[in-house]
C-alpha cells in the first residue's frame, strides 16, 4: 500500500485550520475517514451511540438526489415483487382458505403505518390474532401474546403473514428494503426513546 496512514476522526467537530490540515495530510496520501466511515468500511455496520444525525442525513438526501438510483431501485421493486407475488400465490391462497376456517373472520388485515416523509397509507397482512383482537386498545404483539391464533403464530414464523405487502410494494407506499413501517400511534414514543428515530422518514419503509 502506497498510503502513509490512516487517520480516524470526527470530522463535523473540526473547525477551518484544522480542515485545512487535513486536506494537506490527504494530499500526502494519508487516508482521512471519519469513525462513522471507518465503521462501516471495515466491520460493515456502525455502532447507535456514535451514530451522527448530519452523517446520515447527508448520505440518504445523496441517495434520494441520484435520480439514476431511484428509479432502478424502483424497477427492481416491481419486477421482484411481482415475481415473488406470482410464486408466492398459491400459498397465499392456501393461508387465506385455512384463516377463514379458523373462525370465519377477515383474510386480510390491515392498519394505517408511517411511510416516507410520514406519509399515511395502509398495509396490508394476512389475519395472525383473533377477531377484534384490539377491542381494548392498541398494544405492541409479544412472543407470548394470547391474541395470535395457532396458525396465525406459524404465518409469524415463516414470515408469510407479510406477504401481501409486496402489493404495497408495488402502490409505491414501501420498498422492498428498508426500515420497519410503523403505526402513527406508536411514532411518539419511538421517537422519544430511540435516537435518530425520525431519519427513517427520508427513505420509504421496507417489508
Amino acid at each position: 500500500d502506497n498510503n502513509n496512514g490512516i487517520i480516524i476522526c470526527d470530522l463535523d467537530k473540526f473547525n477551518k485550520i484544522q480542515i485545512n490540515q487535513i486536506n494537506i495530510l490527504k494530499k500526502d496520501g494519508f487516508i482521512v475517514q471519519s469513525i462513522n466511515e471507518w465503521f462501516e468500511k471495515n466491520l460493515n455496520f456502525i455502532p447507535s451511540e456514535i451514530v451522527q444525525n448530519y452523517y446520515l442525513t447527508e448520505r440518504i438526501k445523496n441517495k434520494n438526489m441520484n435520480v439514476v438510483y431511484l428509479r432502478i431501485k424502483r424497477f427492481g421493486d416491481i419486477i421482484v415483487s411481482l415475481l415473488l407475488l406470482i410464486f408466492a400465490s398459491p400459498i397465499i391462497l392456501i393461508s387465506a382458505i385455512i384463516i377463514k376456517m379458523q373462525d370465519n373472520g377477515d383474510i386480510f388485515y390491515s392498519q394505517i403505518r408511517s411511510g416516507y416523509k410520514k406519509k399515511k397509507f395502509r398495509i396490508f397482512k394476512l389475519r395472525t390474532m383473533i377477531i377484534n383482537a384490539e377491542v381494548r386498545g392498541a398494544k405492541w404483539s409479544s412472543r407470548e401474546d394470547s391474541r395470535i391464533t395457532f396458525f396465525g403464530n406459524l404465518l409469524r414464523i415463516l414470515r408469510i403473514d407479510e406477504l401481501p405487502q409486496l402489493w404495497n410494494v408495488l402502490l409505491g407506499d414501501m420498498s422492498l428494503i428498508g426500515p420497519r413501517p410503523e403505526r402513527p400511534i406508536f411514532d411518539e414514543e419511538l421517537e422519544k426513546n430511540l435516537p435518530n428515530y425520525n431519519l427513517r422518514y427520508l427513505i420509504k419503509p421496507g417489508i
